[in-house]
């Protein structure tokens, strides 16, 4: 059992990045894609979480979320059954006001009064399709010395061919995000990763390449 000390909440996107592989995501989210036979995309961030001792984690599901209920069940797996935080799924049309969200933006909406009522001081955001070790503990801290509003974890890359009209692009200027672009899909143009959102205060935004944070 891993102790709760991360002061953290995790909300994981189940249905980002969807537009990539719509072969694989017709009955499934991208959460639930198969890893290695017995494993789902979403296992790497929720374990990352979960070593990091993050044990209130939300999963926005858009649609086709059936089959990761199947293997989340309560969390167990993850010692994340409790009665207060745990894992929680949320689904679309939570409420009558909530509209099926088009974005993140659009999800944190949904869940808004949610964040609102939580106890804890930070808050991480994460797709569902990244399959790698990840100390979110050694990101908290970076963040905390910081000082910033906002902390973003990034890699450099060639925008995919179905994100080229769906993808966000950040411009860094002396350590910190200067510029927040959308669909700005140059041809040959390396871009710097897709891990932001709408809305962020650039001029308190940090950026944090992933290589900067040591993996588990």
């Amino acid at each position: 059992m891993v102790s709760s000390n991360a002061n953290a909440l995790g909300v994981i996107f189940a249905n980002s990045y969807d537009n990539l592989v719509p072969e694989l995501v017709a009955e499934r989210t991208m959460a639930s894609i198969p890893f290695a036979g017995r494993y789902r995309m979403i296992d790497f961030v929720l374990s990352n979480m979960a070593n990091a001792g993050v044990d209130n984690v939300s999963v926005i599901v858009r649609k086709n979320y059936h089959s990761l209920m199947d293997h989340l069940g309560a969390g167990r797996e993850w010692d994340l059954t409790r009665k207060r935080g745990g894992l929680n799924i949320v689904p679309p049309f939570a409420e009558r006001s909530i509209k099926l969200y088009s974005g993140r933006v659009d999800a944190l909406a949904s869940v808004l009064n949610w964040l609102r009522d939580q106890k804890e001081r930070y808050v991480i955001l994460s797709d569902s399709n990244i399959a790698m070790n990840f100390d979110f503990n050694k990101l908290i801290e970076a963040h905390v010395k910081s000082g910033a509003d906002v902390t973003m974890v990034y890699n450099r890359g060639e925008i995919p061919d179905g994100a080229r009209t769906d993808n966000y692009t950040i411009r860094i200027d002396n350590g910190r995000v200067a510029e927040l672009l959308s669909n700005d899909y140059r041809p040959g143009k390396e871009q710097q990763g897709k891990r932001s959102q709408e809305g962020i205060p650039l001029g308190g935004c940090r950026h944090k390449h992933q290589d900067d944070i040591p993996a588990l």
